[in-house]
């Protein structure tokens, strides 16, 4: 199994505890993007805090996750698709890559990253560090609109524009997913579990129920 299938997967993990804690799957369908990232900050302990674009803390970046002091500090100049988007990417890492102590969000590459079906089947970089972003990115994507959850809603009638104004992202992004949703078949969860939980520069580590899985 690719490791792209392998973090899509494990994100989806994620995702059913982060909305299963504020029972966001309950009626919606599409849990908003902002409550979303409200339970990961409950999850994880770190609080975001936006500062000016200005200030010192971001230098420069749009976003400046530090994990020893439990902070992600985001430019208020960010619109509310942009900031979730970027929250999600810093959350990735924090999930993701426990090596790495922080991390600046710079460029508009880490938000909108083109991204085609078949590519989506792997997270694969040039280099360790666009490793890393295109993980994050895969992650961020998954996190907020896992393409499982969209399937379903797509079989409920549920349209493009209907999807985005409901999760609060952008309609590139859900046109980004629903394109790998309904294009590529969905991934086996257990061999997945199975095959590793590991890409080159990810780590997940099982929960419980996940171990079960993977031993019957």
């Amino acid at each position: 199994m690719s490791e792209g299938s392998v973090l899509r997967l494990r994100t989806q993990h994620i995702f059913t505890q982060l909305a299963s804690s504020l029972h966001l799957l309950e009626g919606s369908g599409i849990p908003p993007a902002d409550a979303l990232l409200e339970a990961a900050e409950n999850e994880t302990g770190m609080t975001c805090v936006p500062v000016s674009p200005t200030n010192s803390l971001l230098a420069g970046a749009h976003a400046v996750l530090d994990r020893e002091k439990e902070m992600i500090w985001y430019s208020a100049a960010l619109t509310p698709e942009r900031k979730s988007l970027i929250l999600a990417h810093e959350f990735a890492h924090y999930w993701l890559h426990p090596d790495l102590s922080s991390d600046l969000c710079t460029t508009e590459e880490t938000l909108e990253a083109t991204v085609s079906p078949e590519a989506g089947r792997s997270a694969i970089g040039y280099n360790p560090t666009e490793r890393r972003e295109r993980e994050a990115n895969l992650f961020a994507y998954e996190l907020l609109l896992p393409t499982s959850l969209l399937r379903n809603v797509t079989q409920q009638g549920w349209s493009a524009k209907e999807i985005a104004r409901q999760s609060g992202l952008p309609l590139s992004i859900v046109s980004l997913q629903l394109q790998y949703a309904l294009l590529v078949p969905p991934a086996n969860e257990k061999e997945a579990l199975l095959s590793g939980i590991e890409t080159k520069s990810a780590k997940f580590p099982l929960d419980p129920s996940q171990q079960r899985a993977a031993e019957s």
